[in-house]
């Protein structure tokens, strides 16, 4: 079984200025040379799912099948102020190598591999705080300039990958890991935006072959 979040996700979209094809309003940047979107989220996502791994001595290679859901929400100030809400579901298929650095159980490894991404996307105003507290309108004092003004330009709704690489710990049979990840290949054709993220993960090996290997007497003869 694994679980995990991300402590930090890195978002840079280098536009001076954007129109979405769906809306009537103009993003611009805040500073001259920052682009529309130059933020950071820390905890923004969390990921559920499972893990198979093959050991052989001091090498691994690890499946995990893994649902994955994310919510950040972006600030824009011109010409509006205005937050947007981007959230992600997604099913991921993360498969890396790993490499023990010491022959005992609870070494420490590095590992390297990719993560398919396959997700959904919503992307609509944030309505106000005071709408989640209290009785306020949705858009108060604002306008709802309308969803999905960030499509092509954050998201596209296509499968993806991912490179992988981290380093992590074993403790018996529960292992944790930091990992840098970073789209690869076409993805980074298809959209403008620059992202990367660290993740954190644990993961519970409940059964092993070893289970079925071992020898358990029932009883000791005295």
């Amino acid at each position: 079984m694994v679980a995990g979040t991300t402590p930090i996700k890195r978002t840079i979209v280098d536009l001076a200025q954007y129109s979405p094809s769906n809306g009537f309003n103009t993003y611009l940047e805040k500073n001259q040379g920052d682009g529309i979107i130059n933020t950071a989220h820390a905890f923004s996502s969390v990921h559920l799912g499972s893990i198979l791994s093959l050991s052989y001595k001091r090498f691994s290679f690890n499946i995990e099948p893994q649902f994955y859901y994310e919510r950040s929400v972006y600030r824009f100030e011109n010409p509006y102020i205005l937050k947007r809400v981007i959230g992600v579901k997604a099913f991921r298929m993360p498969f890396y190598f790993s490499y023990k650095f010491f022959k005992k159980e609870s070494s420490s490894f590095i590992l390297a591999g990719f993560n398919v991404v396959n997700e959904t996307n919503w992307d609509f105003q944030h309505p106000g705080e005071g709408y989640y507290f209290s009785n306020e309108a949705p858009f108060n004092e604002a306008q709802n300039f309308g969803d999905g003004h960030f499509q092509n330009l954050l998201y596209d709704g296509l499968t993806y990958m991912n490179v992988v690489a981290g380093v992590g710990k074993k403790f018996k049979k529960i292992a944790g890991s930091i990992r840098f990840q970073k789209p690869i290949g076409g993805v980074n054709n298809r959209l403008p935006v620059k992202t990367w993220r660290i993740e954190m993960s644990l993961s519970w090996l409940f059964l092993s072959t070893k289970d079925f290997t071992n020898k358990h007497p029932l009883y000791v003869d005295e």
